[in-house]
Order: C-alpha cells, then sequence, then structure tokens
C-alpha cells in the first residue's frame, strides 16, 4: 500500500515538475487575413458548401452592363464587369460576374458574387455568397455572408450575356 501511495506522490510530482520545465505550451498566434473585412455587427459569417456555390442564372434574367437602378421586386439580375447597380428591390437576386460597384438596400435579396468589385448591402435579411470577403459590407439585420472557396456562376441560359 505504501509503494501505491509513493508511487502516485511520485508521479504527481513529476507531472507537475515536467508542466513547470514546459511551461504552458500555446499554439502560435494565428494571423489575419489582410484581406478580410470584419462583418458588420448583427451579420453571421460561415462557410459554406461547394454546391451552394454553384448556381445557373435564369434565361430572363436582366442583363446589367451600365449603371442601372434596380426596383422591380423579385428582379434577376446578371451584373457584368464594370456596371453600376443600385438595388432597391425587394426579394432581388444579383449574379455578379466580374468587377463592378453595386449597392443593395432591398431586403431579403440573394446575392452571388464572383470575382472583384464593390458590394455593399444594407438591406435586412440578405443572402451573400462571396468568394472575396474583402469587399463585401453587410450592414442590414438578419443578413448572412456565405464564404465560398470559388463562386460558379453558368451564366449561358442568358440570351447575350455580358
Amino acid at each position: 500500500m505504501t509503494r501505491i501511495a509513493l508511487a502516485s506522490t511520485l508521479t504527481a510530482a513529476l507531472v507537475a515538475a515536467s508542466m513547470a520545465f514546459a511551461g504552458e505550451v500555446k499554439p502560435p498566434p494565428l494571423k489575419p487575413d489582410p484581406r478580410a473585412a470584419p462583418p458588420a455587427l448583427g451579420v453571421k459569417t460561415q462557410r459554406t458548401l461547394d454546391a451552394d456555390c454553384d448556381v445557373v442564372v435564369p434565361a430572363g434574367a436582366l442583363v446589367v452592363k451600365g449603371q442601372e437602378v434596380l426596383t422591380t421586386s423579385e428582379v434577376n439580375a446578371l451584373v457584368c464587369p464594370g456596371a453600376q447597380v443600385t438595388a432597391t428591390a425587394k426579394n432581388a437576386t444579383l449574379y455578379i460576374v466580374g468587377e463592378a460597384d453595386v449597392s443593395v438596400a432591398g431586403d431579403g435579396a440573394t446575392i452571388y458574387h464572383r470575382g472583384s468589385g464593390r458590394l455593399a448591402v444594407a438591406g435586412n435579411n440578405a443572402t451573400v455568397y462571396s468568394e472575396r470577403l474583402s469587399i463585401t459590407v453587410l450592414s442590414g439585420q438578419g443578413s448572412t455572408l456565405l464564404k465560398c472557396p470559388r463562386v460558379n456562376i453558368d451564366t449561358s441560359a442568358v440570351a447575350g450575356g455580358c
């Protein structure tokens, strides 16, 4: 019995000594991605499955190549590179395929954002699929920012396209 007690005491002492000698082991600090902007308060940011980042633009989508203000609810719009879009429409679905400046003020928007450019979403309950968070700013309540490794937007059904 005394041998067991002595062994337990020695084991505890060795563990304590090795911890004191080694010190507290900490993993290296994570470096923040300099391209990633912090999301706004109340906005959920999460990674998503690759399949969620693949989308087909419907054939009747409006093609936006220049400056456009979208006010029609439930609009589907293919936003081409170089376009400047302001969407005040509710439940708009935007497919941004290149460098464009887009502002969304309407509620319930769904946005697929591929490439660079500026995207500012002030509408509430928006869902944004984006591959580059540094250029995406969400300030609407209840909005979700889904980070995709790559946003794949199939525009083959849209006549004329970008």
